[in-house]
C-alpha cells in the first residue's frame, strides 16, 4: 500500500521488514509512553516524508515472496524438529 509501518517489536518479521525510521517504526507495546510517542511521530509526520517512508517500505516488502517465507518456515521446522521435511 506504500505506507510506512508501525509495528510491535514482538510481531513476526518486524526485525526483517521494518528498518526503524526508514520503512516505519518498531515499538514495545509494553512501554506505553514509547508506543504513544512512536504512533504520534507517525501521525505528525510531513506528507512528503510519509510518502518516502511508505515507498521504501513497499520496496523492502517486494523483496520477499510467499515462496521465500514458506522455505524459511520449512527450514525452521526442520531445525527444531531435527527431521527433514
Amino acid at each position: 500500500a506504500e505506507l510506512p509501518v508501525v509495528s510491535s517489536i514482538y510481531a513476526y518479521a518486524t526485525r526483517d521488514l521494518i528498518e526503524d525510521g526508514v520503512t516505519g517504526y518498531r515499538f514495545d507495546p509494553r512501554d506505553i509512553a514509547s508506543a504513544t510517542e512512536t504512533i504520534e511521530k507517525m501521525i505528525n509526520m510531513q506528507d512528503t516524508e510519509r510518502k518516502k517512508m511508505g515507498r521504501r517500505a513497499y520496496e523492502k516488502v517486494r523483496q520477499h515472496t510467499c515462496a521465500d517465507a514458506a522455505l524459511m518456515a520449512a527450514d525452521y521446522i526442520q531445525k527444531i524438529s531435527g527431521k527433514g521435511i
